[in-house]
């Protein structure tokens, strides 16, 4: 089977997609993966999963469209001011890692060093087995 010899509403079980569209480099459960994540319809006949062409290709152009424009860096041009994200990213850890160190350093002891309590009274327990 071909993808020219398909039409666009043909079922087309999921290992023939992977075939077909995906030359073996995904398995039926990949295309699972992706009904579950809302991006590719399938129908169940009988106990088998199918596909469509039109449904493969609306999910490849629908993961194209909403991860291929993702902007590959989080950096921010520079404003009018010079100082950049950069800059405010690094001033929020800095400020965070000193709170950090702060929070580390012991509290000081609440109780006095010397405290003239008297020490409780240990008081053995019994053994429960019974005495042979």
């Amino acid at each position: 089977m071909t993808l020219a010899d398909l039409e666009d509403d043909t079922p087309i079980t999921l290992k023939e997609a992977c075939e077909v569209f995906f030359r073996n480099t995904l398995t039926p459960d990949s295309l699972r993966a992706e009904r579950a994540r809302g991006n590719l319809p399938i129908m169940r006949i009988g106990k088998r999963d199918f596909v469509t062409p039109a449904g493969i290709r609306g999910m490849m152009s629908k993961k194209c469209l909403s991860e291929g424009n993702q902007p590959a860096s989080t950096s921010t041009p520079l404003s009018a001011s010079g100082s950049s994200e950069t800059a405010r990213t690094q001033n929020a850890q800095d400020a965070a890692r000193t709170s950090a160190e702060k929070l580390k350093r012991l509290s000081k002891p609440t109780l006095p060093a010397n405290s003239n309590r008297p020490s409780a009274k240990v008081v053995p327990l019994g053994s429960r087995s019974p005495k042979s």
